[in-house]
């Protein structure tokens, strides 16, 4: 079972001291420092998407698991991976976050729901209709995230515990 996608509004200061930690301290520093303070003091600057996150990806991929170009490609998996094997670490700038923003408004329900038809059942054996609901009210509910980091000029840094 894939755990619970975060994602947090940092500064680029937590960047440059993230890509300064090997592998293992990385993870250590998101779950023993980055997400206690951050969930408890700076509310604004979280969003959780539960195991949403992964069908959110694979319905903006083309129903993959993969990091392309395009901006709707980077709102999980893209930008600057630091963390990959059993901790997802994905840090995305703020001219990156921008490109999601507008990617993200001009996105219809009815996009979604087509890319989330093109997720293959063997891959991703959750696909239902109910998990496509699920899964988009979450995109849909991480709107306030994506313009708080717009406004801030903040990097949104994704997580997730594989």
């Amino acid at each position: 079972m894939i755990g619970s996608g975060v994602y947090f509004a940092v500064d680029e200061q937590t960047i440059k001291n993230l890509r300064s930690l090997n592998m293992t301290e990385r993870q250590r520093f998101i779950t023993g420092e980055l997400e206690p303070l951050y969930l408890e003091e700076y509310p604004e600057r979280t969003f959780e998407l539960e195991s949403a996150w992964e069908a959110i990806h694979r319905a903006l991929t083309g129903g993959f698991y993969l990091d392309g170009d395009r901006p709707l490609d980077k709102v999980i998996l893209g930008g600057e991976i630091l963390s990959y094997e059993d901790f997802l670490i994905c840090a995305k700038s703020p001219e990156t976050v921008e490109l999601v923003c507008d990617a993200l408004e001009k996105l219809s329900d009815k996009d979604f729901i087509n890319g989330y038809k093109r997720i293959s059942a063997d891959d991703y054996p959750d696909k239902c209709d109910d998990d496509c609901e699920y899964s988009l009210e979450y995109l849909r509910d991480s709107m306030s995230f994506w313009n708080f980091c717009r406004r801030n000029k903040a990097w949104a840094l994704f997580t997730a515990e594989l």
